[in-house]
């Protein structure tokens, strides 16, 4: 009965460790927001300064939309130079009961090369997080990539969550080059 009962909470702590390990990662890669939190909370609480608005919806396809932006200069995770960043969480009414919500950061970086370097770094770190990924890429018909996207499947105690890392290469002047990265937590219950 000894061994049975220490085997369960040994599981549990190491579960309880992967989940606060996960989000901290998690929440480092969006400005040091606590993604436990509700909105609201998690934009109080930051150093970022957030505009908020509702955009009004029909009740059957979400309801009201309620988003909140702001910007960056700098990225902690991000060594190349940063042009510009936006960061946004946007939640619908359907959502607030459960707390689903999307964060979406859009940085601009000066270059192609500094572009894919800062892609393949954050793909290398949250990588292990998933149990299935998935890869979308486009390109030009020289085989030229146009845009690359890694979506991350991630378990998260009975939802699943998703995280998209998206590069996408200007092929218009003048140039920006973006790198996108966007989660929604509970896309799907496991149960």
């Amino acid at each position: 009965m000894k061994r049975i009962l220490t085997t369960i909470l040994i599981a549990l702590n190491v579960t309880l460790f992967a989940q606060e390990n996960m989000n901290s990662k998690l929440n480092e890669l969006f400005m040091d927001l606590n993604l436990d939190a509700t909105p609201e909370i998690m934009t109080q609480n930051s150093k970022i300064k957030f505009d908020f608005g509702i955009n009004k919806g029909i009740d059957w396809v979400g309801g009201d939309t309620k988003h909140w932006n702001g910007k960056f200069k700098n990225h902690k995770l991000i060594d190349s130079k940063v042009k510009q960043g936006q960061i946004s969480i946007i939640q619908n009414s359907k959502e607030i009961e459960s707390n689903i919500f999307e964060i979406n950061e859009r940085i601009e970086l000066y270059n192609e090369t500094d572009l894919i370097s800062e892609y393949n770094k954050l793909f290398n770190k949250y990588q292990d997080l998933s149990f299935y990924s998935k890869n979308i890429r486009v390109e030009s018909e020289n085989s030229n990539v146009k845009s690359d996207t890694i979506e991350f499947f991630i378990k998260d105690g009975e939802s699943i969550s998703k995280l998209s890392l998206t590069y996408i290469i200007p092929t218009y002047d003048p140039k920006s080059y973006f790198l996108i990265v966007s989660f929604k937590n509970k896309i799907r219950h496991t149960n």
